[in-house]
């Protein structure tokens, strides 16, 4: 898929590579920051390929972020048995895992290039021990070695990691980026009502518009939970119990949260205002993990 918006930080993650590769010094670890959803590992991907060029096969290693393909977080150890090195995803199918001190070997060995680099999407994932053991790979980097890694927040790291890294920040989309990435990617590009609230959902996040657009072709039952809800949640006749029943639909599938944030944003372009701001309200009970129940039953009441 196209890569859209922060072509900045993209454009300037590219130019410190190629420095550091031309010069054989400088910083040879980068930590993207910013939601997931946004594009980082994309972004990250794209240059990496772009320098790697046919050792790209060879010359590069991703650790991925399996957490939503298993339905539960996804942890980078310190090192992995040989009975663990790889990882079972819902579908069945098992990918490669691995741990610090497998990165660590990896670096080391010589490459068929110049160059190897290395992608950690989501490195809050290491746990405190891991975490420990990569300090010594960002103290003392080999050369020509370069890590690349992905996080939402830079509180997340440990303050050591930061301390020997690049941080570049990637933003949200705009609204603009997020319909033409849509309309680019014929994302329900046959439901606009349907596209227009799930761009709300995402939240300027383009890979999250893509996994909400699976999840629909997936289960098509969504779609119309959603664009029923729409019409509903703005009308003050319709049955309650109707209304909760298609809100639980949204929490069985674990959208509530996303669908919570796409209502305000949908409502305010659409001036509901005094719906935008109830709904704010039943935010924030959602946040102090107030009962589904209760939640549900004060987010449809007037």
């Amino acid at each position: 898929m196209k890569l859209y918006g922060n072509h900045e930080a993209s454009q300037t993650l590219k130019t410190y590579l190629e420095t550091a590769i031309t010069t054989w010094n400088g910083m040879q670890f980068f930590l993207l920051v910013g939601p997931n959803g946004i594009g980082k590992s994309a972004h990250a991907q794209a240059r990496i390929q772009e320098l790697l060029g046919p050792y790209a096969y060879s010359d590069f290693l991703y650790l991925k972020d399996y957490t939503n393909e298993m339905g539960k977080t996804h942890t980078i150890p310190v090192e992995l048995s040989d009975a663990t090195n790889s990882v079972e995803l819902l579908d069945g199918s098992k990918q490669p895992n691995y741990g610090i001190r497998e990165l660590n070997l990896w670096l080391q060995q010589s490459g068929f290039g110049a160059v190897k680099m290395v992608l950690i999407e989501n490195i809050q994932r290491m746990s405190r021990s891991a975490m420990n053991a990569f300090l010594k790979t960002s103290e003392e980097p080999l050369p020509n070695r370069f890590i690349i890694a992905t996080v939402p927040h830079t509180s997340q790291v440990l303050d050591t990691i930061l301390s020997r890294c690049i941080a570049l920040h990637f933003d949200p989309l705009s609204e603009a980026e997020m319909k033409a990435f849509a309309q680019d990617n014929a994302l329900l590009s046959n439901d606009t009502k349907l596209q227009e609230m799930l761009i709300a959902m995402a939240m300027g996040k383009p890979w999250m518009l893509v996994r909400l657009a699976q999840q629909i072709t997936l289960n098509p039952e969504l779609a119309t939970t959603i664009t029923t809800l729409i019409g509903l949640l703005s009308s003050d006749t319709t049955s309650q119990v109707k209304k909760q029943q298609l809100l639980k639909k949204l929490a069985e599938v674990w959208l509530l949260h996303d669908f919570i944030d796409g209502w305000i944003a949908y409502s305010v372009d659409h001036q509901l205002f005094s719906t935008a701001e109830k709904w704010l309200e039943v935010k924030r009970f959602q946040q102090a993990n107030l009962n589904i129940e209760n939640l549900l039953r004060y987010g449809i009441l007037e």
